[in-house]
């Protein structure tokens, strides 16, 4: 079976871009595509809605909750997710592209889910990079969804970006409902791909670990 995501001339619908991304966050874990992604939406929204916002006012406000390092992490995290979509929509199952796409984008959401279970944040900065998190979490929730939770999710995290002047992510492709989202999306994977060293390491170890005896060239990254 090849990967859900390649662009392949089939008689099927084409899937929207929140059944793509969830198609992937869900495949490994043996997880349906609509409960993964749904539970993660939810998750994630219901993190941000139900964080206290600190009082930016009040006497003894924290001036920074030192979290810094999570966000040099985490736009580092992002920025190899970016690149490695390309090949992670052509990988073929079972490949080592395809494991260290798979190895770069789970380090990628459990670095936001991470970040979302820290404590309430008590500083602006804090609050900017959980609203970072909740972002790359959230993002195409809304394509071709109705779902309230993520709805109000995307909205209380807007509001969060727009208050703390955090920037989108370079590369993110929206939320799922702005007009030029599946342009955006298309740009992503129609890219030149690259792969990080770490993850072909990693995903080439796994093989060897696993014993398959299959040989699938020595991927380099950037031969994308």
């Amino acid at each position: 079976m090849r990967n859900p995501l390649k662009r392949l001339q089939t008689a099927d619908p084409k899937p929207t871009l929140r059944d793509r991304l969830a198609s992937m966050k869900a495949k490994p874990a043996g997880f349906a595509a609509e409960t993964s992604q749904g539970r993660r939406a939810m998750l994630a929204g219901c993190m941000a809605a139900a964080m206290p916002l600190p009082a930016l006012s009040a006497s003894g406000q924290v001036a920074s909750d030192g979290r810094g390092d999570y966000l040099a992490r985490l736009l580092t995290a992002y920025a190899e997710d970016r690149a490695c979509r390309p090949i992670a929509g052509l990988a073929e199952n079972g490949s080592i592209e395809e494991a260290a796409a798979d190895l770069v984008m789970r380090r990628c959401w459990a670095l936001c889910m991470e970040i979302l279970d820290l404590p309430a944040p008590q500083a602006p900065d804090g609050l900017a990079l959980t609203a970072l998190a909740a972002t790359i979490e959230l993002e195409v929730c809304l394509d071709n969804s109705t779902s309230r939770r993520a709805r109000a999710g995307v909205a209380l995290t807007r509001a969060v970006l727009a208050v703390t002047g955090m920037a989108l992510p370079s590369g993110f492709v929206g939320f799922g409902d702005e007009p030029d989202c599946p342009d955006l999306d298309e740009a992503l994977y129609g890219a030149k791909g690259s792969l990080p060293a770490w993850a072909i390491a990693e995903a080439k170890a796994g093989k060897a670990a696993k014993g398959s005896g299959t040989a699938d060239g020595d991927y380099d990254e950037g031969d994308a």
